[in-house]
């Protein structure tokens, strides 16, 4: 990166802060808030290709993240299983090894980005 594109000035996100009204700013316009009641989360991910051709004893223990995530790659062997995370860059699961991850902000990102996606 260059100098003339580098900026160490902080960027302002005051417009962010819901509780504060935008009158000053935009005449009229007032942010009110829809609902308080948080946003359902309407993603129905699919297990991994490579978890779904094993038998079901052979499978991670649910509810394991990594089984639906877009962003994990499986990789099954004779007596390999593991998964390897493309958001962390970490093996994040083995069978040697297992983690006990629920929820991940990276598998969320993963199913968001890939909605977004056309077509999808």
């Amino acid at each position: 990166m260059n100098d003339e594109t580098s900026t160490n000035d902080p960027i302002d996100l005051d417009f962010l802060d819901p509780s504060q009204s935008l009158e000053a700013s935009s005449p009229g316009l007032v942010w009110e808030p829809q609902s308080e009641a948080p946003l359902p989360i309407v993603r129905e991910p699919q297990m991994s290709l490579v978890l779904q051709r094993l038998p079901a004893a052979q499978r991670p223990p649910a509810p394991l993240a990594c089984a639906t995530c877009p962003a994990a790659v499986w990789m099954s062997g004779a007596t390999t299983l593991q998964a390897w995370c493309m958001v962390t860059r970490v093996l994040a699961w083995t069978r040697d090894e297992p983690a006990d991850i629920e929820a991940c902000d990276g598998r969320e990102q993963a199913l968001l980005a890939r909605e977004m996606q056309p077509g999808a």
